[in-house]
């Protein structure tokens, strides 16, 4: 029994012993004959062979060794054995021969040689792998971070080292696929939500590295076809919300050609991860945050239009699920001021599509700020000129009827005042030439409720100014020119004013009881002649007193207090506002929040939180905006939009007196929790 076991296990270790020979014979043949590589060394080197016409090109093809080829690239990290199947690709001779034994096409190697670049660099894939499976790792089962590149993706590499995206320089010969994505890229509007390189809109996710990220990043749940990155943007440019659910990405129309390109470039975003000596100058610069600046039209093409439109038509809130302000229209250029458009440019509007775009946020430097405000602005119509004004000649009548019907609600139909000046008044109207009265209605009052005019016709103005002149009855004081310059002590004009005309003006003299009298637009058609004759004269019949008159006891201001005075007032015409500060309201919270109730709340909502109209219950917004700009916009409505004229009485819906709309403002102003400065945090 003993012997019969022994001769068992002599049997099993003995077949085993053979089956291990057989295995390990079959291993070695499978590597030193089968190998894919050694099959394709052996076809090169017939090639080579059959093609040999010297006696020195057959003694090279005969001593073509069959082994394992790589190029080791310290500054990559990288150990890439392409070389060992791709054996002729560095061969002029092998120019006609079928891949992988062809010559590398174009003249890239020139540039780019294999022994100092390798191939993974601009082709991906695993450059250590021996198998054209494993090397490509684009089948399931290959754990590979970055498959080799569809080659109608190939140029995403050539962004490593040589793209710019905000230089407009010379492109590299080669990339003309990844220029036209970059250029889709910018034309969509796509750094309206997106960073890329430190510049652009913080809504979605920065760019800057998404060349990098591998495709276990990306959730193929929804996407049909091939779990690779380039089908992934594919079907997510097709349709964002199918393959993101949730996302707010609009779906964009394009070609397959601008698609491709799209593509290519947005795989071509990559961070530094190499040596700067392999970039270009302009790439540097661009890694490094440094780009030429933009003027107003460039930076709104790139940011702004693909939500506000090309030219500021923005979208109906009647129409679209999220509506977009109409920047360009008319009443909103009127009564925007320079300080609110910066406002919501840098601090953008909580809980809405707009991101903030001040620098710290977007890259966006303060000048590029000012050029974008100033570019808005210039849509805004130009009125008239004073000489057009003046030839034009007024009509009384016609007048009469334009002042009841735009300027009535606020300085009452025959002049006496409300929520604006009495115009009636004979101190202003002595004091107020029709050059005064022309810039004041072409201007407006930045920050107050007083719209600029400029959209009137010159008939149209003339004839208002003829109109408010029909009052006159006091003589016309003669004033110096517009030129004229108190010269007075600053300081001293400070201390004064603070403690004389603040409570009526406001601390920053934005108005309240009197007007505001340190609005630079105010400054700007007001001359220091006409200031200076103001104080000193007062305003009969209002809160503003003759200040050069001695009155229960005290002494009337000096010559040179009303002299220092002025000059302080002068020298806040170029001054930088800080705040957007609101104007003294007039109104009753109590009963505008009644009267918001009912007129109001069916557009913007209950609490102001916006339905189918603006949200007015922001924070940016009401910090953005001064009560002065919420009465003008209310007053006179926006046209082509569904914000009717409250002072117009139209639609069937009764008139808003001057109060009503107080009142409302006044009970909008209530849901302020903070003051935040135009430049701050």
């Amino acid at each position: 029994m003993e012997e019969k076991r022994v001769r068992l296990y002599k049997t099993v270790i003995l077949l085993s012993g053979l089956v291990c020979m057989i295995f390990f014979g079959l291993a070695a043949l499978e590597e030193n004959i089968s190998r894919e590589w050694r099959v394709l060394q052996k076809e090169f080197k017939e090639i080579l062979h059959k093609n040999a016409k010297t006696q020195r090109e057959k003694d090279l093809a005969a001593s073509f060794p069959i082994e394992i080829r790589q190029v080791i690239i310290k500054d990559f990290n990288t150990v890439d054995r392409c070389v060992s199947c791709h054996s002729g690709i560095d061969n002029p001779n092998m120019k006609d021969q079928s891949i992988p034994h062809a010559t590398h096409s174009g003249d890239y190697l020139q540039n780019h040689p294999v022994e100092k670049y390798g191939c993974t660099i601009c082709h991906g894939g695993q450059g250590r792998a021996l198998t054209r499976k494993e090397a490509f790792a684009r089948e399931s089962g290959i754990h590979w971070e970055f498959p080799v590149l569809p080659l109608e993706h190939i140029q995403s590499s050539c962004s490593k080292c040589h793209l710019s995206v905000f230089e407009e320089g010379k492109a590299v010969a080669g990339t003309d696929q990844l220029q036209r994505g970059r250029q889709v890229f910018m034309d969509m509007g796509c750094l309206a939500c997106h960073k890329v390189r430190s510049t652009g809109g913080t809504f979605s996710v920065d760019l800057s590295d998404q060349g990098n990220k591998t495709k276990n990043q990306y959730s193929f749940l929804y996407v049909k076809g091939e779990h690779s990155v380039p089908n992934w943007l594919k079907e997510h440019f097709d349709d964002p919300q199918k393959v993101a659910p949730g996302s707010q990405m609009m779906k964009f129309e394009m070609n397959e050609a601008d698609m491709d390109a799209l593509i290519t470039f947005t795989m071509g975003l990559f961070s530094p991860k190499y040596p700067f000596k392999y970039y270009s100058a302009q790439t540097i610069w661009d890694l490094k945050s440094h780009r030429p600046g933009m003027e107003g039209k460039q930076a709104w093409d790139l940011f702004c239009a693909v939500c506000h439109g090309k030219n500021g038509e923005g979208k109906d809130y009647r129409i679209y699920e999220i509506g977009i302000p109409q920047l360009n229209n008319q009443e909103f250029l009127a009564v925007a001021s320079p300080e609110m458009l910066e406002f919501t440019m840098r601090h953008g509007r909580s809980g809405r599509l707009m991101s903030p775009w001040a620098p710290r946020n977007s890259g966006l430097t303060d000048q590029e700020i000012d050029e974008l405000v100033a570019y808005i602005r210039g849509w805004k119509k130009p009125g008239p000129s004073l000489a057009q004004v003046r030839e034009a000649g007024g009509d009384v009548r016609l007048g009469r009827n334009l002042f009841r019907s735009r300027c009535g609600t606020c300085h009452g139909a025959d002049g006496e005042g409300g929520l604006g000046l009495a115009l009636n008044n004979q101190d202003l109207l002595s004091l107020a030439d029709d050059d005064y009265l022309y810039r004041t209605l072409s201007t407006g009052r930045a920050n107050t409720a007083m719209p600029s005019w400029s959209r009137l016709t010159a008939k149209e103005t003339a004839s208002i100014i003829a109109f408010l002149r029909s009052w006159q009855k006091k003589p016309s004081i003669q004033l110096q020119p517009l030129s004229f310059r108190v010269s007075g002590d600053i300081e001293a004009g400070k201390g004064l004013f603070n403690a004389l005309c603040v409570g009526c003006h406001g601390k920053y003299g934005q108005g309240g009881v009197g007007p505001a009298i340190l609005n630079p637009v105010f400054l700007t058609a007001a001359s220091d002649s006409f200031i200076r004759e103001s104080i000193s004269r007062g305003r009969k019949d209002t809160a503003m007193i003759a200040w050069s008159m001695q009155r229960e006891g005290m002494a009337g201001l000096t010559a040179k207090d009303i002299d220092d005075i002025t000059a302080y007032i002068r020298s806040r015409e170029k001054f930088k506002l800080e705040v957007v500060h609101t104007s003294t309201s007039m109104g009753v919270p109590g009963s505008g929040q009644v009267l918001y109730k009912q007129m109001c709340s069916g557009c913007h909502g209950v609490q102001g939180e916006g339905k189918h109209a603006p949200a007015l219950n922001n924070q940016e917004l009401l910090n953005a905006a001064s009560n002065g700009f919420f009465e003008a916009v209310i007053a006179l409505g926006r046209s082509g939009t569904a914000m009717r004229a409250w002072a117009g009485g139209a639609q069937g819906y009764a008139d808003l007196s001057g109060q009503d709309i107080a009142d409302i403002v006044s009970y909008i102003r209530t849901w302020q929790r903070s003051t935040v400065n135009i430049r701050g945090n």
